[in-house]
């Protein structure tokens, strides 16, 4: 496909998302309701404000010459595979809508680390179709969510990959900046842009927050070498639940037509991974740390608690019960819990408020047992709310038709389908005060402390779960690598790798 671009004229620059991250242990599929979709030009209205890196993107494409191309914009909350047949659906409708725009540019905002019942790669696969359609004159550039799978595939299809650098991720809307720029001053420029690549056959598993402990360090190096020719370095730690050929912990250096620079930055960092990995530890508190620390609180914020075996954001149902039955144990408690139960919210449908109702929730679709409630129900919701927090900030969530019922001093909240509780929205679009109870649950590990920061003290409990990483687990299908193996990865281990597409040049 040729591009009529020429100094001074109109760029068309072509704009979408599909957003989904994968869980392959999680049993519930990803299904087209589980995905808010919106087309053409309700995506940049809807987009204004957001936190995410489309309208990141977005907020770069302002310049008169500029004419914007928005296609579709499809988001989900991490989870199970998604249908095959609604991944094609949705895959082949942003296709023919970039092409169709006949762009000199396309941006994306892509997660990195989908999957769904029939491909490991489908992220891979939409570039690929996209470089095949567009040819080798047209920019393909695309943010990911640094715990992105990044394949060959992505890298020998796309000029230009940038990772979010922080986790918890409050800055999908720099990096969506950030592609954007250096997409369009290529495309502007006639540049070469070179993507290298470092694989280290590696997963970290714990102390894996950037605003502390080895990768505050390491991420600090990896901004320094960004000078010169070196564009953007990203560090891609892979998404642990993944049961896919070829994951591993990935370091991509873009640079303008500097291979050789970008492999030695790669090597760089690589090398510090592995200096670091042994540091790469999980080291959480049992659920009795909760009671002790209730009984001995000093401070009068309320706990904001991770439920980290069952994180919503690592891809889990929600639908864990651990710590809903040991509160249900403590009579005078006072909590909000979230459990994922559609079939418990059908029961409950048509149930008047104020009505009592003895039911079980929670364990459908992970080995929990369910809790059994005598329960007043308090609310109808339609589960639907914006995310004030900085993950995604501005975003309107959906987790489906939702009851609060009361048992004991305790709420819980059933929902259709995953919740976001890691935003203090939540539970306020809800009704509930969150300064008046004891603690809340949050189906998260990180993301929840950006968004409890001032409202409640942030504790971290190892739950078992879909999300509690487990290196000893025997139902992999994939190659082990470490800490699935003793023996840690080596310097003669990573693959170094660079990749370039074409742009015209005068």
């Amino acid at each position: 496909m040729e591009t009529d671009k020429v100094p001074g004229s109109e760029l068309r620059i072509a704009v979408g998302q599909v957003f989904h991250e994968g869980n392959s242990f999680n049993l519930r599929l990803t299904e087209r309701v589980d995905f808010s979709v919106l087309k053409g030009d309700e995506i940049v209205s809807a987009s204004s404000g957001e936190g995410t890196s489309l309208a990141g993107i977005l907020a770069e494409l302002t310049a008169p010459e500029l004419k914007v191309c928005p296609t579709i914009a499809a988001f989900t909350s991490p989870g199970g595979p998604v249908r095959h047949s609604v991944w094609e659906e949705l895959r082949n409708d942003m296709v023919e809508r970039i092409v169709s725009a006949s762009p000199h540019v396309v941006l994306l905002d892509l997660h990195g680390a989908m999957i769904t019942t029939e491909c490991g790669d489908p992220e891979g696969e939409l570039l690929e179709t996209l470089r095949q359609r567009l040819g080798n004159d047209v920019i393909i550039g695309a943010s990911l969510d640094l715990h992105a799978h990044v394949t060959d595939k992505m890298c020998r299809n796309a000029n230009a990959l940038v990772a979010c650098k922080n986790n918890p991720h409050d800055d999908y809307f720099e990096a969506g900046q950030k592609v954007a720029r250096i997409c369009l001053d290529a495309c502007r420029r006639n540049a070469r842009l070179t993507l290298s690549l470092a694989r280290i056959p590696m997963i970290l598993y714990g102390n894996d927050e950037t605003s502390h402990g080895p990768l505050l360090d390491i991420n600090r190096v990896a901004r320094a070498l960004e000078v010169r020719s070196v564009l953007d370095v990203s560090i891609f730690n892979v998404q642990a639940f993944l049961d896919v050929p070829g994951i591993a912990q990935v370091v991509t250096v873009l640079t303008e037509d500097d291979a050789p620079s970008g492999r030695v930055a790669c090597s760089n960092i690589a090398s510090l991974l592995l200096e670091r990995a042994p540091e790469f530890r999980t080291d959480h508190l049992p659920i009795a740390e909760l009671w002790s620390r209730l009984e001995k609180r000093g401070s009068r914020l309320p706990f904001a608690v991770s439920d980290f075996g069952d994180r919503v954001l690592g891809g889990s149902a929600g639908d864990g019960t651990q710590i809903l039955r040991e509160t249900l144990k403590r009579p005078h408690v006072k909590a909000a819990i979230p459990v994922t139960d559609p079939e418990a919210v059908s029961r409950l449908a048509d149930e008047d408020v104020g009505a009592r109702v003895k039911i079980s929730v929670g364990g459908a679709f992970c080995d929990d047992d369910p809790a059994d409630l005598d329960a007043v129900i308090e609310k109808h919701h339609p589960g639907t709310f914006t995310l004030t927090g900085q993950w995604r900030r501005g975003e309107v969530a959906d987790h489906g038709r939702t009851v609060v019922l009361k048992v004991q001093a305790a709420y819980v909240i059933v929902t259709e389908r995953p919740a976001y509780s890691q935003d203090a929205n939540f539970f306020e679009s809800l009704g509930l005060d969150i300064s008046t109870l004891d603690f809340v649950v949050c189906k998260s590990g990180f993301h929840f402390k950006l968004s409890f920061e001032d409202k409640a003290t942030s504790l971290v409990l190892g739950t078992a779960g879909v999300t509690d990483y487990d290196p000893a687990r025997t139902d992999l299908k994939r190659p082990r690598i470490w800490p699935e193996v003793q023996e840690p990865p080596t310097a003669s281990m990573v693959e170094l790798l660079s990749f370039d597409a074409e742009v015209p040049r005068n």
